[in-house]
């Protein structure tokens, strides 16, 4: 691993090497550059996707009612009547990731980069090496594009995933608002009138929305100040970058570092696995304890010859099963 002190040409018009603040400077924009176009992109459809290698499946789980009995002369007793039942899993899998491949990279020819004193009393100025340019600049960068939590300015062209289809100031919101990642249903308690208990052996699934998800990502925000540093031109002489010229080779370099590295650097998200997290999908139910239903029986009384009895969600809304969505680098 090669840190280097780029040169920069000084307020004194002579060569000075970079301090850590100027270094570091350059890290922020090069994030800046890769919020512009970045590499490693998600979509979100209004369906799942049946292509395989993108993101593992989130269910959405719940408790409908248990069977209504009927009885010519009483209500159904307890023991007679089914607990609640586990509704069919509903899938969401509705996000699609995409690496970019064959990413434009300006070649490095022995002087693209920025130079700097090899040290020692010769005082030597050489270029940096691609291997320099990522101990230096690219993998930090990368780092910062990966935090943890909401994204930051440094993590532009980045998601995150909350349970709001209004995004946060410098946020958009991705797939727009009918497109929501995964949605949360729960019972809707309130909706099992005693009035709608039906025949023998009949169930209900009355459901409403607990929470809805969606992605959103972070804006490119205002164009972070640095110096440029120094190269060696097609003359042999030392020149310093342009903002243009600087933006290019740098963006060029973080796209294909974030989509194609073989190194550890390349940006990569998931569900439930490893990594820096950047919002928590809960899949709740109604339960009255040790994971189940026991219900709350109901009666309905239609007439003469007809009792009627029903088990109907109840207890307390718990999580019961929580994923995170994550970002890292591998």
């Amino acid at each position: 691993m090669a840190v280097r002190a780029p040169l920069f040409v000084n307020g004194s018009n002579e060569l000075q090497e970079m301090s850590t603040t100027q270094v570091n400077e350059i890290v922020n924009h090069i994030t800046y550059q890769y919020g512009l176009n970045p590499s490693v992109t998600i979509g979100v459809g209004g369906s799942n996707v049946s292509a395989t290698g993108h993101f593992p499946n989130l269910t959405d789980n719940r408790f409908r009612s248990g069977f209504a009995k009927t009885h010519p002369v009483d209500f159904p007793s307890s023991a007679t009547i089914g607990n609640p039942l586990a509704l069919t899993p509903i899938v969401f899998n509705r996000m699609t990731r995409t690496f970019a491949t064959g990413v434009a990279a300006t070649a490095d020819t022995g002087t693209t980069f920025p130079v700097y004193y090899t040290g020692g009393g010769d005082g030597h100025v050489r270029a940096m090496s691609l291997q320099d340019m990522k101990d230096t600049f690219f993998h930090p960068a990368i780092e910062l594009l990966i935090v943890a939590g909401t994204p930051g300015s440094t993590a532009a062209g980045t998601y995150n995933i909350t349970n709001s289809s209004t995004p946060a100031s410098g946020f958009t919101l991705v797939g727009g608002s009918g497109n929501p990642v995964f949605i949360d249903t729960k019972a809707n308690i309130g909706g099992y009138s005693d009035s709608g208990i039906g025949g023998q052996n009949t169930v209900r699934d009355i459901p409403t929305n607990n929470a809805v998800y969606y992605l959103h990502i972070k804006n490119v925000p205002s164009q972070p100040s640095y110096t440029a540093p120094v190269f060696i031109n097609g003359s042999n002489n030392i020149q310093q970058y342009s903002t243009a010229s600087f933006g290019s080779l740098v963006q060029g370099w973080i796209r294909k570092t974030a989509s194609e590295s073989t190194d550890g650097y390349q940006i990569q998200y998931n569900l439930g696995g490893s990594g820096n997290t950047r919002g928590l999908i809960d899949d709740t139910r109604f339960e009255t304890g040790g994971g189940g239903q026991t219900g709350e029986r109901r009666t309905r009384f239609v007439g003469a010859d007809d009792y009627r009895a029903q088990d109907r969600p109840a207890g307390s809304l718990v999580v019961h099963q929580q994923t995170a969505f994550k970002i890292t680098r591998g």
